[in-house]
């Protein structure tokens, strides 16, 4: 007896070879260049979900290289170049500087009139108001498993 199921991912491109030698059949289709870059995207979504669920170097590596790889093809298949992409990068760090500093904003108070204020607002669930008085803590481990469960939820939903 054989059971099918829906995969609905990318995969590298040797997988399916190295699976036949196991007797798995696999049911593939070939993308539009539109649809392979949705997918591409989807696939960067799965391997950082992965990548911020890792605990141990190797695995975390191991997930990277994932990650790389995954923005590797996107980016040839949108045309980009890592020299476009390094030189972006770099005006980012020139305009607004890097995450050396390792600071983590617990909480923000803006003054009335600022021009994020709209856009704060806008985005209540991402940015909650919090008394002047108070501040936020720190995100907690479950707070960050669900909001991982929730991201892998709306990106994942079938």
């Amino acid at each position: 007896m054989s059971i099918t199921f829906s995969y609905n991912k990318m995969i590298r491109n040797r997988l399916p070879e190295g699976e036949k030698s196991c007797g798995m059949v696999v049911h593939k289709q070939k993308l539009t260049p539109s649809e392979l870059l949705l997918k591409l995207k989807e696939k960067l979504v799965e391997e950082v979900l992965e990548v911020a669920t890792d605990q141990n170097r190797e695995a975390l590596t191991e997930e990277m290289a994932d990650v790389y790889e995954v923005l590797h093809h996107l980016a040839t298949c949108a045309g980009i170049s890592f020299s476009e992409i390094e030189a972006a990068r770099k005006a980012k760090v020139e305009k607004r500087g890097d995450f050396s500093a390792d600071w983590y904003v617990v909480a923000a108070t803006f003054p009335e009139g600022h021009p994020l204020l709209d856009h704060l607002l806008a985005h209540p669930k991402k940015y909650p108001v919090v008394s002047e008085k108070s501040t936020a803590p720190l995100i907690s481990k479950e707070v960050f498993e669900k909001k991982i469960k929730h991201l892998e939820a709306i990106f994942f939903a079938r």
